[in-house]
């Protein structure tokens, strides 16, 4: 769904005119590029602490702040990725 939005963002930016939207969806291209870079990563096959330490990663390094609270709330929320986080560190030691 976001790699189908961040594709279709230059066709809609031929289609807009104002420049106070096209600011605001060029914020939103240049918040959601690490997004999706992250994922293409993720969908590889790497060991899953290397897929941990992306997302833990990500935590930081997304700078919009709206988008930043939402991520973080959304995998504080996941009992999954705690348990994983949990087997990663256990694979370790």
């Amino acid at each position: 769904v976001i790699r189908e939005y961040l594709n279709n963002l230059n066709e809609w930016s031929l289609k807009i005119n104002d420049d106070f939207i096209y600011e605001e969806l060029s914020i939103i291209n240049h918040n959601l590029n690490p997004i999706t870079k992250a994922i293409t990563v993720l969908e590889g096959r790497l060991p899953l602490v290397v897929r941990l330490t992306i997302v833990g990663d990500l935590r930081v390094d997304i700078k919009l702040e709206q988008f930043k609270t939402k991520f973080n709330i959304f995998l504080d929320e996941n009992p999954a990725y705690n348990d994983l986080q949990d087997l990663a560190n256990s694979e370790e030691t």
